[in-house]
């Protein structure tokens, strides 16, 4: 076998195993009963990180689903799921983000005020991988993130994350873009 056929086949292997992964996790949240669903704003800026700065805005909708794992200390693990929408601007470009994926909470079993961490790994879809000198190089891309928050009572929460995106290697062009993020969600 050439060589150019095995790294065809690679990049072929590495597209489905994408394609795969994404609609897997667009049905994640889907398979459990509905329970402490959030709305939110999500507000990005890549400044510290890049030339050109990289911001972004998105809408949020996520719900908790399965059970919380309840650990000694206390606190408990509970699974998410989060779906947003909304926009990137960076180097005089603007594309469209949507992703769909896994988080998980570390939380005070309970309290309905106090901190917590979060972090979180969603396949997401952009519209323009061309940002002037930065290039993304693939449509799909990965948003991995953690962070801390703080919950304001029952219905309210704001949370401020560290986030990369990139396309974890699908494309020779990765040059990816790092935020620092802060989101409200209003628990409904």
């Amino acid at each position: 076998m050439k060589s150019h056929s095995l790294h065809g086949l690679i990049a072929s292997l590495r597209r489905s195993w994408t394609q795969g992964a994404f609609l897997l996790s667009l049905m994640m949240p889907l398979a459990a009963p509905a329970q402490d669903v959030q709305l939110g704003l999500l507000l990005g800026d890549g400044g510290a990180f890049h030339d050109g700065n990289f911001n972004s805005a998105q809408i949020t909708v996520s719900r908790a689903f399965g059970s919380a794992v309840a650990l000694e200390s206390g606190w408990e693990l509970q699974p998410r799921g989060t779906f947003s929408v909304g926009i990137l601007r960076g180097q005089g470009e603007t594309a469209t983000i949507a992703s769909l994926g896994p988080d998980v909470v570390l939380q005070e079993a309970g309290a309905e005020r106090g901190w917590f961490l979060q972090a979180g790994i969603h396949p997401t879809l952009i519209s323009e991988t061309d940002f002037g000198t930065r290039r993304l190089g693939s449509t799909v891309q990965f948003t991995s993130y953690a962070g801390a928050g703080f919950r304001l009572g029952a219905e309210h929460s704001l949370l401020f994350h560290i986030q990369h995106m990139s396309n974890a290697d699908l494309d020779r062009e990765n040059d990816g873009v790092n935020q620092l993020v802060l989101s409200y969600r209003h628990h409904l």
